[in-house]
């Protein structure tokens, strides 16, 4: 059941079959991959708000043009998140997890040209660390 009051992003009914992947790698070899959403940005304010789970194990990318520091939250998100912040290089600048319905700002420690939302403690359970590299293998739209 979606929370219907709350705006729900467009890529909500997409299968797991349908999402690009991200790769994640230490030293050359792929230690992780995660079926990601590709949100337009207009509704990178919307994010995973409004779902009252995810059902599957799947990802949320959100993209910029250029390495910025912009500031997460979790306002009407319904469950708890990681969050990797991805550098230009594709390493991995920061890892936070963030808690279900706060409204409390995450910041990252540098600047970063990506954002990877995954479920929570997805990436210590993978053993994704600082330092490791996100690599996208898609295009990203224009």
């Amino acid at each position: 059941m979606l929370f219907r009051s709350q705006p729900i992003s467009s890529t909500v009914t997409l299968a797991r079959s349908q999402l690009p992947i991200a790769e994640f790698s230490r030293g050359g070899q792929v230690i992780a991959t995660l079926p990601i959403e590709v949100l337009p940005p207009s509704e990178f304010t919307i994010g995973f708000s409004g779902r009252p789970a995810l059902s599957e194990e799947r990802g949320m990318l959100f993209y910029y043009p250029k390495m910025a520091r912009g500031a997460f939250w979790m306002n009407n998100t319904h469950f708890d998140l990681a969050i990797a912040f991805v550098a230009d290089s594709e390493a991995i600048v920061d890892i936070a997890e963030m808690q279900r319905e706060s409204t409390s700002i995450v910041t990252p420690k540098a600047d970063y040209r990506y954002a990877i939302e995954a479920p929570a403690g997805w990436y210590l359970s993978k053993g994704i660390r600082l330092g490791d590299r996100a690599r996208l293998a898609f295009p990203l739209p224009a």
